[in-house]
């Protein structure tokens, strides 16, 4: 027991320190300085603290010289947006242009991204925020594996044969996340490659005679940012799901069987995300196949 005590209160700390380094990127559109309704949104909610370090950066298109005059007039438009929200923070500038990308997909790299350090209170108040969801759909799902193939979601699911709330006469069968399809940042636009995955899909669940789909869309806005039903990032997810949907039915599927369901950040499968392969998987559409309860 004397030995249990030390190491319980030493992963406290940890999660604590995680949690007290905090980091947003807000996107931009391609060439473009102008902050979307999305990125004001997240500005919005980022908490007041003393000094808050932003860092400019660009995609590799164009000449350096260009991308560091870009990087710098991002910098100016959050700095200006924040220092209205919070003027006693001092914001300190790091114009990172192209030559220090932060991802590797060449256009998540067209961001500013904010980093700050909350302080003991401030990190404390994150973690019973969370905590204090439990029960609520907005406590950040576990991870779930990827499924290879329609034949293992029924494993991965860990709800076959349940019934929600929106599908009463309906029984959920399956369900499973679409592999390797990818948005632009704060856009429900699909990649080309992702578009094809889509219509792979298609094809599988045309198998399913009788049966209907709900899509579902996430966003990567981590746990301590609040996404609600109206907001840009909330319907950002909304969005992403419709497209799906309407890709789904162009590739064959019935269109009265299938539905679209924004969820926001409400089921993160990581809360906060520390590489790009955690914010894909949070940043996600998934797709429910129901069959009718028998009468």
């Amino acid at each position: 027991m004397s030995r249990i005590l030390p190491i319980t209160f030493l992963f406290l700390f940890l999660t604590l320190c995680l949690h007290a380094q905090q980091k947003v990127s807000i996107y931009f559109s391609f060439g473009s300085a102008e902050l979307s309704d999305t990125a004001k949104h997240t500005l919005n909610t980022l908490p007041t603290t003393g000094i808050a370090d932003l860092s400019g950066h660009t995609d590799t298109t164009g000449a350096a010289a260009y991308n560091a005059q870009l990087a710098a007039a991002r910098l100016k438009a959050v700095s200006t947006y924040l220092k209205r929200l919070h003027p006693r923070t001092t914001f300190r500038l790091h114009n990172e242009g192209e030559s220090a990308p932060v991802e590797n997909v060449d256009s998540l790299n067209r961001c500013v991204v904010i980093s700050w350090q909350l302080d003991t209170d401030d990190a404390s108040s994150t973690k019973k925020l969370v905590v204090r969801r439990a029960g609520s759909r907005e406590v950040p799902a576990t991870a779930t594996p990827a499924a290879d193939s329609l034949e293992e979601m029924d494993a991965i699911a860990g709800t076959a044969g349940t019934i929600d709330s929106l599908h009463p006469n309906e029984i959920l069968v399956k369900k499973f996340a679409l592999q390797n399809i990818l948005f632009e940042p704060d856009r429900p636009v699909l990649t080309p490659p992702s578009v094809y995955i889509v219509e792979q899909t298609a094809k599988q669940l045309s198998q399913y005679k009788g049966y209907s789909f709900e899509v579902r869309g996430h966003v990567n806005f981590t746990a301590n940012l609040k996404v609600e039903p109206g907001t840009p990032p909330f319907e950002l997810s909304v969005n992403r799901a419709k497209l799906v949907k309407q890709l789904l039915i162009q590739y064959g599927l019935p269109a009265d069987r299938i539905t679209a369901r924004g969820m926001g950040n409400s089921e993160l499968i990581y809360p906060y995300p520390q590489n790009l392969e955690e914010k894909l998987k949070n940043m996600r559409v998934e797709v429910l196949i129901y069959k009718p309860k028998k009468q």
